[in-house]
């Protein structure tokens, strides 16, 4: 009765609160910010004296300042709005200026606690405390500012009364925590050299691309112009072709390199007898405990790169889990084998790969099907519309096909799916591998999906649904459908 007569009454935020929020909007509005000053001094043909505008800057500043403050006065003074507290077996959330929103979570509804520290937060020892349930993709219980103290002491309570409630299974065993896995100097330069360099470069390329154009708008430029004109000025050789590229993969190297060290920073996993407690993150800290029986499924994801270093990066996923918030999903690079079984011992003992010898795969019919309905219309259009502005250079297209062919042969070949009497195990990917794990009792239904090709030729799509994800199996055969169907039906019923 102490502990519930703790957090019974009606509790503010802390008063950080309005730092996050005036934050928050900053950072929302620093782009806007950026094009007005722009805008204001150095747009072409400004006729304007420079001789003001150093007096105009404090104005233009404040202005912009109370702009930000009207538009999200909510945010920045949540703190007059926010009430939290525990009532029975639920924890309320009451927020809101002009329209109130209150939010009732029964503690065995709730999948997840997380703690989140910004820099900011750190420096206040405060943090952000959020708890999701299956019924959204978003969190519905967030309070931005939170003393740490206060953040733990209600997460040990509303796991405490799960616990009594035998939301989560108790054991025998003690829960201390144990350390499971920590990130080295060696597992970094592992995670670095195998990162996805060509996506930071696309990153980089369209941020740089996008601003460019926004600022040369502001100041009257013709970038497009300016670039034709230095270009036909320019011989370009292969060399200058080449150094060019270096520098830009050089670039993304280094993009990549400070993602990976600003995600995974200070990595630590750690578990007791009931649950998962994971905390990462170099500017935003983040802590998330993963009860084992709230894990409805696991993927790991290795490219090709990291299959050849044997390492992956291994996920638990929660009930309707948001795919859109990369930031907050429970990834855990892993750096051996070995390490990989202990992890995944506590979902399931064995793989269904390692029980069933030979896997089942997909017809080959997925292969022509894409060929016939993406891969020759996208070569048809591409090529003519080049044939027209570079002749016969349109040919180059056929490589892109060559490729297309053989991404999709590789997919067809790499595809398998295993299932056991309790779970189901698919393995897919072109020169990487992704795969998952799903216990069959986790699934909500299954569907099958035929087009007319394939009611005419005897194939079948075979959908999985879990709250929040669906997972399709392409292009079996319809007796092998139809009867993994009525299979993983019966388990779900029973």
């Amino acid at each position: 009765m102490k502990m519930q007569q703790q957090w019974d009454k009606p509790r503010r935020p802390s008063p950080v609160i309005f730092l996050t929020g005036f934050v928050y909007a900053a950072k929302e509005s620093v782009g806007y910010v950026i094009l007005a000053i722009v805008s204001t001094y150095l747009r072409k043909g400004n006729t304007n004296g420079d001789d003001n505008s150093p007096e105009k800057f404090p104005w233009l500043i404040a202005g912009l300042l109370a702009a930000v403050i009207i538009l999200k006065f909510q945010k920045i003074f949540a703190w007059f709005f926010t009430w939290y507290w525990v009532a029975g077996n639920k924890v309320i959330l009451k927020k809101g200026m002009f329209v109130k929103h209150q939010v009732e979570l029964p503690f065995q509804k709730i999948q997840t606690i997380q703690i989140h520290q910004t820099m900011l937060h750190r420096l206040t020892q405060t943090c952000a405390l959020t708890m999701d349930t299956a019924g959204s993709a978003k969190a519905e219980f967030v309070i931005e500012a939170l003393k740490i103290d206060d953040a733990r002491a209600l997460k040990q309570f509303v796991r405490s009364q799960q616990q009594e409630s035998h939301v989560v299974v108790k054991e025998t065993i003690a829960t201390e925590k144990q350390p499971l896995l920590t990130m080295r100097a060696k597992d970094f330069l592992k995670l670095c050299i195998s990162e996805n360099h060509l996506k930071s470069l696309a990153l980089i390329a369209t941020f740089v691309l996008g601003k460019a154009y926004d600022i040369s708008q502001q100041l009257g430029l013709d970038s497009k112009r300016y670039i034709e004109e230095q270009s036909s000025g320019v011989a370009v050789s292969f060399w200058a072709i080449g150094i060019l590229l270096s520098m830009a993969l050089g670039i993304a190297i280094l993009f990549s390199t400070i993602r990976v060290i600003i995600r995974f920073y200070d990595y630590r996993l750690q578990h007791t007898s009931t649950a998962f407690e994971i905390s990462w993150g170099l500017f935003t800290r983040h802590r998330k405990t993963m009860p084992y029986a709230k894990v409805e499924f696991i993927t790991w994801v290795a490219n090709w790169l990291r299959q050849k270093m044997d390492m992956m990066v291994l996920r638990l996923h929660s009930l309707a889990e948001s795919e859109t918030e990369q930031a907050l999903h429970i990834q855990m690079p892993v750096t051996n084998k070995k390490m990989f079984a202990h992890i995944t011992d506590t979902y399931i003992p064995l793989l269904p790969a390692e029980i069933v010898a030979t896997p089942a795969g997909i017809e080959k019919a997925y292969v022509y099907r894409k060929l016939l309905m993406i891969g020759l219309p996208i070569t048809l259009i591409a090529g003519t519309l080049i044939w027209f502005y570079a002749g016969w250079h349109a040919g180059w297209v056929l490589l892109w096909l060559l490729y297309f062919a053989a991404s999709q042969y590789t997919f067809y070949k790499n595809y398998r799916i295993w299932i056991t009497e309790d779970a189901i195990q698919i393995s897919r990917g072109i020169w990487g591998s992704e795969q998952v794990v799903i216990y069959l009792d986790k699934i909500v239904s299954v569907a099958l999906h035929t087009s007319p090709y394939q009611r005419s030729n005897g194939y079948a799509n075979m959908v999985l649904h879990l709250p929040g994800k669906s997972w399709v199996i392409p292009y079996l055969s319809k007796e092998q459908a139809d009867y993994w169907t009525d299979y993983i039906t019966m388990k779900i019923e029973a």
